[in-house]
C-alpha cells in the first residue's frame, strides 16, 4: 500500500502495485478522454523530447489492447513499469489528482 500524510493513495500488494501503475510513452496525438475510457489517469501531457507521456493506475494487457484498437493503426505506444519510489513521485506529485485528496 502506498499512503502519503496519512492517506492511503494504492493498496494491495507491492507486485499488484508495481504491475498496475504504468507510464505510457505515445509517439502519436492520444487525447486524454481516448486514455481515460481505459485507464485511470494520474498524469498526462508531460512532453520528453518528441513524447507525450502519461501514467495510468490500474493497467491491464486487455485494457491495453483494446486502447490499441482505438489508435491509427502503426502507432508507437510504449509501457514502462515504475519502481516504488518513481511510482510514488507520481502519485504525488503536484499534477497528480490523487495528491489533493482529503
Amino acid at each position: 500500500m502506498l499512503i502519503h500524510e496519512g492517506r492511503l493513495l494504492l493498496q494491495g500488494d507491492l507486485e499488484e502495485l508495481k504491475a498496475g501503475v504504468r507510464r505510457l510513452k505515445f509517439e502519436v496525438d492520444v487525447l486524454r478522454d481516448v486514455l481515460g475510457r481505459h485507464f485511470n489517469v494520474v498524469s498526462y501531457g508531460r512532453q520528453h523530447a518528441e513524447h507525450t507521456v502519461s501514467t495510468v493506475t490500474d493497467f491491464a494487457d486487455d485494457r491495453f489492447e483494446q486502447f490499441m484498437a482505438e489508435l491509427p493503426s502503426g502507432s508507437d505506444v510504449r509501457t514502462e513499469q515504475l519502481n516504488l519510489e518513481d511510482m510514488f513521485v507520481e502519485l504525488v506529485g503536484a499534477d497528480s489528482p490523487l495528491s489533493n485528496l482529503s
